[in-house]
């Protein structure tokens, strides 16, 4: 009789074990939380409407949505970032990814752009916003280095429809 209550008493406890154990795993394999969508005006406001512009032209490419990460907005495509913007010390910049070749000439040739802390490794350039009223930003220029950032992140079916 004591054999079959220790049997029951370890099946049980090896039961339990194996419960917790799933409920860990069904825990870890669900999603992460959503992360919280950035809507209307952020919390940070650029000079002249320079974040009101830079998002306007990101959120022109397909299935691209914004997410407010390191306390600055990001521009995403099925969650994977295509460019950011932020403003430090009075001083605005937006990064975008390039190829390595690109990285190396636009650092070369222009003193607004500098290989990106932590991404740069990667092609990511950071383009420093200095609109003065003598040289006013191109918006143009703007947009092609985000769609050529979007493109390189973006799977190849939504790239595609993305014209240069």
């Amino acid at each position: 009789m004591a054999s079959t209550k220790a049997s029951t008493t370890k099946l049980t406890k090896t039961t339990k074990k194996a419960a917790a154990k799933t409920a860990k795993t069904t825990a870890k394999k669900a999603a992460p939380p959503a992360k919280k969508a950035v809507r209307g005006a952020s919390k940070m406001e650029g000079p002249g409407g320079i974040l009101d512009r830079f998002r306007a032209i990101c959120m022109s490419f397909p299935e691209a949505t914004e997410v407010e990460a390191w306390g600055h907005p990001t521009f995403r495509v099925r969650d994977k970032i295509f460019a950011g913007i932020g403003g430090e010390n009075g001083v605005w910049s937006f990064g975008v990814k390039t190829t390595f070749e690109m990285q190396a000439g636009l650092v070369a040739t222009d003193p607004r752009f500098t290989i990106a802390k932590y991404v740069g490794k990667h092609g990511w350039v950071d383009v420093r916003l200095d609109e003065q009223d003598d040289d006013p930003l191109d918006w143009n220029e703007v947009r092609a280095l985000v769609a050529g950032s979007y493109k390189m992140i973006a799977p190849k079916a939504l790239a595609a429809r993305v014209d240069d």
